[in-house]
């Protein structure tokens, strides 16, 4: 009985051992999932916080533009024979867009040079016999302007040739082709479409009141619809002093870095914040949450997201007008983030929202 009561007794605490354990397991899995899932920092953009440097801004809207655009056109008629590249693809300034059939325009050159050797051996001649007085000043001078007619023709003939490769007139990106292989085109013809990117233009039209009230150096600040938190950041370049007829509004020019994912045609929505101070800071709408007494952004600040109120906000087109006692200039706004943000959570920027 002693015996059978000590192997009841053993059962019994092993059973009690192995609920422990199993218990205290199931707990430190616990704690290694939720240290992971904590570990998992909220991907987001951001943008800087910009000096509060205005004291009213003027909307504008305009067609975004490559910093060049051109329809380029063959100097020059033949037969296409070569196409270089894809629609989308960078040309480098002078590079060859497309190749006319040269093989008639080459024995053209060639003929003109062989006409332009044979007036300078006449030239050469000429002089020798007029230095020996057996030819006129007349028969001289004809020879002269001989030998430079043959010259301006063989030389037109060499750039008719070389006009051949119809080259890209400046760098950029091929945004459209007009001709196939095989085409006849004819001289003055536009053949490919070409835009630089790397810098973008705007113009805006601004009535006179708005006109004295902006400078060459203004910044502006822009949206695309089609790309929500993309800011694009720029200055006016240009400043027409001249209305137009009829409207009596100016055009105003501004230029921007270029960006991934904008293309020439697209809609912009801008301010252009006007000299002055402490007016607040001018921020994107997705970037504030909540609203009234609710209202905050959040900073990105050593790998957290740190919320901050805000309070004043006022609704410009695609911006807001906010104001905060402890919001200070070059801060790492937080602009848009991969899922639900709050105050403290772990972050990582995978970009910011400026040049």
């Amino acid at each position: 009985m002693k015996r059978g009561a000590l192997y009841f007794l053993l059962v019994v605490i092993f059973a009690i051992v192995a609920v422990v354990l199993s218990h205290l397991i199931r707990s430190a899995r616990s704690e290694r999932e939720l240290a992971t899932d904590g570990s998992q920092a909220i991907s987001v953009t951001t943008m800087p916080l910009q000096a509060p440097s205005f004291i009213d801004t003027i909307a504008v809207t305009a067609s975004l533009r490559g910093i060049h655009e051109a329809k380029v056109s063959a100097e020059t008629g033949g037969r296409v024979i070569a196409l270089y590249g894809e629609v989308g693809d960078f040309f480098g300034n002078g590079e060859p867009l497309l190749q006319l059939d040269s093989s008639l325009k080459s024995l053209n050159a060639q003929q003109a040079r062989v006409a332009f050797e044979k007036a300078e051996a006449d030239l050469a001649r000429a002089e020798n016999l007029f230095k020996a007085k057996s030819i006129s000043d007349s028969e001289l001078e004809a020879a002269r302007l001989g030998a430079k007619a043959a010259e301006v023709a063989w030389r037109m003939a060499q750039t008719d040739y070389e006009n051949t490769t119809v080259r890209a007139p400046f760098a950029g990106t091929l945004a459209g082709r007009f001709v196939e292989l095989g085409e006849m085109v004819a001289p003055g013809v536009p053949v490919a479409s070409l835009v630089d990117l790397r810098r973008l233009k705007a113009e805006f039209q601004l009535t006179e009141k708005e006109l004295v009230a902006t400078d060459e150096g203004d910044s502006v600040l822009g949206a695309i619809d089609a790309l929500p938190g993309l800011v694009l950041h720029g200055t006016i370049t240009a400043r027409s002093l001249q209305a137009s007829e009829g409207t009596r509004v100016f055009s105003v020019e501004a230029t921007f870095p270029g960006m991934r994912g904008i293309a020439s045609g697209m809609f912009l929505r801008g301010f252009i914040l006007v000299d002055g101070t402490g007016a607040g800071f001018l921020v994107p709408r997705e970037a504030v949450y909540g609203s009234g007494d609710e209202a905050r952004i959040y900073i990105a600040e050593n790998g957290k997201a740190q919320a901050r109120k805000v309070h004043g906000e006022s609704p410009r087109g695609a911006w807001i007008l906010v104001h905060g006692d402890d919001l200070q200039p070059g801060e790492s706004l937080i602009v848009t983030a991969s899922k639900v943000i709050e105050d403290g959570a772990a972050i990582s920027e995978s970009g910011e929202n400026q040049p």
